[in-house]
């Protein structure tokens, strides 16, 4: 490559130094962006530099223009979909311009290219040096960018009036209140990052992959959850109000920090593929690979999950156990299918809200008029229902439980990091604060997640939800989601807590439509549950057939009472 700089393999000094120095040694957009170049540069290894310069198969001028054709080919971004190739192309092009990306608007040069890698790797803190700089925010204003018109770019003098150090940290004078990300072009790029969980595991897999349209259209859905999270009324309305709704900063950034701060993952696995030449890239498999999908596990929800759980939380492959669908729904067939599972689970659960209790209890389900008899439902003053809410009836759930389960009558189980999250109509997460979150109560109380045991008595059966719970009726039929503020073993919404904006409580109650329990592991737990299994079968065979000729004194006994002989073969009784 024609400009290399320096390279080596761990950070010089020089990247310690302050960027306010630079201050009197350069004099025009090109000098600062070619110093904050050549400094990207010194953040990669000797290997990781020299592999960017083979994959292009000729050595290029860092000052060079990437060819756009070229970044989306490598980027594996679908051709049809023009709207997000803008979306990538003009948040490369911003990349390359960093630090002044109002200040400069040159086309994506190599060099360019190089620097947007380290931005948006874990690399980034380093190479940036400041507390105030995230990249999140570079991204947004980069989407606040698709679909302007540039003017022409012409060589600038550098400002006397700024210092470096302040170009960076409020991005070259950018005011994030002024503004905005339009719907459209949000959907668009939160789809393709929660494609990425999938598409790119990891930063050196083989992009072999190809979503379909099919699996784009669930993508897509997911998106719009995690949209609602940003503005309750995005995607509620007519499809030609969605296109002039925008979503602010401030409705943007409280989302990534605190429900999706995993997303960026796979962009950041995605990018650095640049640094790979194709015959360096491996196979890999992919999540959801050694599984058929279910009506409810799809890439598209498993991406929303990913992208939310704590990052404590390791998933790297799941087992069928339980399909309300396939095995019945009921407390007995999901017991029989999910206890034998020694490591962590995921409950998945969806329905569709009731809406009018009275009239779906009266005169369409009976049972769900005793079921509310036995569940104190919130007072309709203290219910606050958002957009979201109130225009999509449908709700899915999925809880992460880290404990075996187990039958609890009176005790608790779950585990550390027991996460409730909530995936459509929006995106949210709570959090347990105690490790006895859970309970299977077999004697008439159901499942409950944050709830205290219920009372059940001859004449009495009462449900004790807590502030922030999941209540699921021991017939599997209705479900409650309740969340009403702090007090109870789940802290309340994550964003509810971030946005300041506990005061609006409000539940939900539905119908189930599918519930699925799915086990947390690779082989070594599903080898462990097979043998299991395969055990228990063999003994209760065992235990069917009695062998006669052993039983000795023993024989007559069974003849008296009439369980061999008369031509029985014994058995249970």
């Amino acid at each position: 490559m024609g400009q290399t700089g320096s390279t080596t393999e761990s950070n010089t000094s020089n990247d310690e130094r302050n960027i306010n120095t630079i201050q009197n040694k350069y004099h025009n957009c090109s000098e600062i962006e070619d110093y904050f170049e050549k400094r990207a540069i010194r953040h990669l290894t000797t290997s990781e530099f020299l592999s960017y310069g083979l994959s292009l198969n000729d050595k290029k001028d860092l000052r060079e223009k990437y060819p756009p054709t070229l970044l989306i080919e490598r980027l594996n971004v679908p051709q049809e979909n023009q709207l997000l190739i803008e979306i990538v192309l003009t948040i490369f092009k911003i990349f390359s311009n960093f630090p002044l990306i109002n200040d400069s608007n040159k086309e994506t040069s190599f060099g360019g290219v190089l620097k947007s890698i380290v931005l948006l790797s874990p690399r980034c803190r380093k190479y940036i040096g400041s507390r105030k700089f995230h990249t999140t925010t570079l991204i947004y204003i980069a989407l606040s960018k698709v679909k302007q018109t540039y003017v022409e770019d012409n060589e600038l003098p550098l400002n006397e009036s700024y210092k470096i150090q302040e170009v960076v940290d409020d991005y070259n004078d950018t005011n994030l209140g002024d503004i905005t990300v339009s719907a459209d072009v949000m959907l668009q790029f939160i789809t393709w990052l929660l494609a990425l969980q999938y598409i790119s595991p990891s930063n050196n897999c083989k992009l072999d992959y190809n979503i379909t349209s099919e699996e784009w259209k669930t993508f897509e859905h997911s998106a719009k959850c995690v949209i609602r999270s940003m503005n309750s009324t995005a995607f509620t309305s007519s499809p030609s109000k969605e296109s002039m709704r925008n979503i602010t900063y401030e409705e943007y950034s409280s989302v990534f920090k605190v429900i999706i701060p995993n997303i960026l993952l796979g962009l950041e696995n995605l990018v650095e593929h640049l640094l790979y030449s194709e015959k360096d890239l491996v196979e890999t498999v992919r999540p959801l690979s050694n599984i058929e999908e279910s009506r409810l596990l799809t890439k598209a929800l498993f991406s929303q999950i990913m992208a939310a759980v704590p990052k404590e939380i390791m998933i790297t492959k799941l087992q069928k156990l339980y399909i309300g669908r396939e095995s019945g729904f009921s407390m007995r067939s999901l017991q029989s299918k999910v206890f034998k599972w020694v490591a962590p689970t995921i409950l998945l659960i969806n329905g569709m809200r009731i809406t009018d209790d009275i009239e779906y209890g009266t005169s369409k389900n009976p049972r769900y008029k005793k079921f509310l008899e036995n569940y104190s439902k919130l007072r309709n003053e203290d219910q606050y229902l958002e957009d979201c809410f109130q225009k999509k009836r449908k709700v899915t759930f999925a809880v992460y439980i880290n404990d075996p389960w187990k039958v609890t009558n009176k005790s608790f189980f779950g585990g550390e990091h027991t996460t409730v999250i909530q995936l459509s109509p929006r995106q949210d997460t709570y959090c347990a604060n105690t490790l006895d979150v859970v309970f299977f109560n077999t004697i008439g109380g159901g499942i409950g997640i944050g709830d205290s045991q219920p009372i059940i008595k001859s004449k009495l059966e009462r449900y004790q939800p807590g502030n922030v719970s999941l209540t699921i009726d021991n017939a599997l039929e209705f479900g409650a989601f309740r969340n009403v503020g702090y007090g109870g073993k789940i802290n309340p919404s994550s964003l509810q807590i971030e946005n300041d904006t506990l005061s609006r409580t409000y539940e939900l109650r539905f119908i189930i439509q599918d519930i699925e329990v799915w086990g947390c592991g690779g082989e070594k737990e599903l080898e462990e549950q097979i043998r299991q299994l395969q055990w228990e079968e063999k003994e209760a065979k065992r235990r069917q057939h009695v062998n006669l000729k052993s039983l000795g004194e023993d024989r007559a006994l069974l003849e008296m009472a009439g369980l061999i002989g008369q031509h029985q073969s014994g058995g249970s009784m």
